[in-house]
């Protein structure tokens, strides 16, 4: 409770110890303006000229007094006049920073007895930055107040119709340096932590397929251009020659942010399958905002700033109301629990806090300092951040649950070879019983004839056909037990093998079908459809006295579908069926498959079997 507290105070004063829109600090600590003879005026157009200044009259400069100066959406140039007597008496400065990376033409001047001592070259932000050290966001002019404590400072800047922030610092080399050192790291770090987000997701996106890395891939390239426009690198490589375009590209990257980020939250939460409504709300707002972008830029490359001041105005409200849109969809789905809606809501709350604190600075509504003009940056490397956890988060949820499918798995395989393991138990039973009473049989019988039988013509073909019967009743035992061609030519002739010795045998009509692809699936599932068929048709061998009978085989990519038909006496209860494995042994093994089966009376006589399940 208590570190809420005093971050609940320290965030209150850093919002609320607002600074003026023009703001003049020596050494870091800020003039008394009554005390310091500084003056301003305000001038049509952009001419920076040093005929200009020696025209320029006396009596338009007014004493500069207030902390509160609205300069901000103007048509004319501000100009300034700074004695750098009152800059001497808090000591001796090596270099004049002005930190306004996006003033669009600025020039400075230095006067003794109204005589240009000095005259910079003109800089800004539609200008080649030769006063500007990339990637530092401020303007630095070489200024030693000490050899010049008699002359006076001149400052004319120009942002016409937007908003205006202009603050002066007096400083040493060495803080100069430091601050330039700290700028380099941050920007660093920053673009490094971006650049490393951007190149995961690509590589998890091209790996996985999934859309959430695209969009998230996305968000941050469009936050590095932001980056490279907001420093002024993309101008200074990119477009050197067109500064016209300068000040319409670097909100249209921040623009464009938005629409990837709709998009990531879309697809992280799966809005298409829990709220498709929503979904298609979220379409139309998205529709409606790429509109009125192209609008907006196709009418802002007329370079017109009434134009551009418009659009500026609009994105000022309009994309703070998104956000909070999109923070009310996101309350709402965490009433409705969809996963993880908690990060985008937190998600949006932060953008939307932040944008909402960056258009009241803009409109003048909340003061300015360090939190409010980086409101920006802090929305969207937060959001950045928060949307990097929410995915860590949605790796780790899911590879838990892929864990547990996988143990799942590994459980219902071992079911299934348990399952199987009886299945061949039964079998091998089955098969001794039938070698005891159908082979032991026949050879009781044949050794009682050779006992007595003379060794006639007659008793040698009477001996020979006993043999040939036992050799066909080995056979047939031999492939029904041993599926010798399930191994070598695979399930579809061995399902064939079955129904030709069915015909043959009984005399019925079995029709059989395959459809899909007849390549083989695992030897695992081969075995398991062989043995349903063979127990199905042994079924109807013994106990349905059917004519005809049809055996079909469904052979998809992941889907595997056996069907039998007979038009036999039916089944009213698939309790009838006892012998072998029985329908109730292919019940639970289908159901240890995870599949379907069903057993339906056919259309007049008999029954029809389906069993389905899928490939694991």
């Amino acid at each position: 409770m208590i570190y809420r507290l005093l971050f609940s105070v320290f965030f209150l004063n850093c919002l609320l110890s607002g600074t003026a829109q023009i703001k003049i600090n020596a050494g870091g600590e800020q003039l008394n303006y009554a005390d310091a003879s500084i003056s301003y005026a305000f001038i049509e157009g952009n001419d920076f000229s040093d005929s200009v200044l020696k025209q320029f009259p006396s009596q338009q400069w007014h004493p500069f007094n207030t902390t509160r100066l609205s300069i901000g959406f103007k048509s004319e140039s501000l100009w300034l006049r700074i004695p750098l007597s009152t800059i001497a008496r808090k000591g001796s400065f090596e270099i004049l920073e002005i930190k306004n990376p996006h003033i669009n033409f600025l020039k400075v001047w230095l006067l003794k007895n109204d005589t240009i001592v000095t005259s910079f070259p003109l800089t800004g932000d539609h200008l080649p930055f030769s006063s500007k050290s990339l990637p530092e966001r401020i303007f630095s002019f070489p200024l030693n107040t000490a050899n010049h404590i008699s002359d006076t400072l001149i400052i004319a800047a120009e942002k016409r119709n937007t908003t205006f922030k202009l603050e002066i610092d007096f400083s040493d080399q060495q803080k100069h340096m430091q601050s330039l050192q700290t700028s380099m790291i941050s920007w660093g770090l920053i673009s490094g932590l971006v650049c490393m987000l951007l190149i995961i997701n690509i590589y998890l996106f091209f790996s996985s397929r999934e859309w959430v890395y695209c969009w998230y891939g996305l968000y941050l390239f469009f936050f590095m251009c932001y980056i490279g426009t907001d420093t002024g690198l993309f101008f200074e490589y990119l477009y050197p020659n067109l500064p016209q375009i300068n000040d319409l590209i670097r909100p249209l990257f921040f623009t464009l942010c938005v629409m990837p980020l709709l998009l990531f939250y879309s697809s992280l939460l799966e809005l298409s399958k829990y709220l498709p409504r929503l979904y298609r709300i979220n379409a139309i707002v998205l529709t409606i905002y790429v509109i009125a972008f192209l609008i907006a830029f196709a009418t802002c490359l007329t370079a017109d700033p009434n134009v551009y001041q418009f659009w500026l105005k609009i994105q000022s409200v309009y994309t703070p109301t998104i956000f909070l849109l999109l923070m009310a969809e996101s309350v709402y789905c965490v009433w409705v629990r969809i996963p993880f809606a908690y990060f985008a809501l937190v998600s949006f709350f932060v953008i939307s806090f932040f944008i909402a604190m960056l258009s009241m600075s803009q409109n003048d509504v909340l003061p300015a300092n360090w939190l409010t003009n980086n409101a920006h940056y802090i929305a969207m490397i937060t959001d950045a951040l928060i949307v990097a956890f929410s995915l860590v988060y949605r790796y780790k949820l899911f590879k838990k649950e892929s864990e547990a499918v996988q143990e799942k798995y590994i459980q219902q395989q071992e079911k299934i070879f348990h399952e199987t393991s009886l299945w061949q138990q039964q079998e091998m039973e089955r098969m001794s019983s039938l070698l005891h009473d159908s082979i032991g049989g026949d050879i009781g019988m044949l050794r009682l004839k050779t006992e007595t039988m003379e060794l006639t013509n007659a008793g040698r073909n009477q001996l020979a056909s006993i043999v040939r019967r036992l050799g066909d009743e080995v056979r047939y035992m031999s492939h029904h037990f041993s599926p010798v061609l399930l191994k070598e030519r695979g399930l579809h002739d061995a399902l064939q093998d079955i129904v030709r010795r069915m015909r043959e045998d009984l005399n019925i009509a079995v029709q059989f079908e395959w459809l899909g692809n007849k390549d083989n699936p695992s030897f695992k599932y081969q075995i398991i459809v062989y043995r349903i068929v063979q127990e199905l048709l042994q079924n109807i061998k013994k106990h349905a006295q059917a004519t005809e009978v049809i055996v079909q085989i469904m052979m998809e990519a992941k889907n595997i579908g056996i069907y039998v038909e007979d038009n036999g006496r039916g089944q009213t209860k698939s309790n009838d069926i006892k012998d072998g494995i029985g329908l109730k042994s292919i019940r639970h093994l289908t159901e240890l498959l995870n599949g379907k089966f069903e057993v339906s009376p056919g259309e007049e006589h008999g029954f029809v079997v389906s069993v389905e399940f899928e490939r694991q």
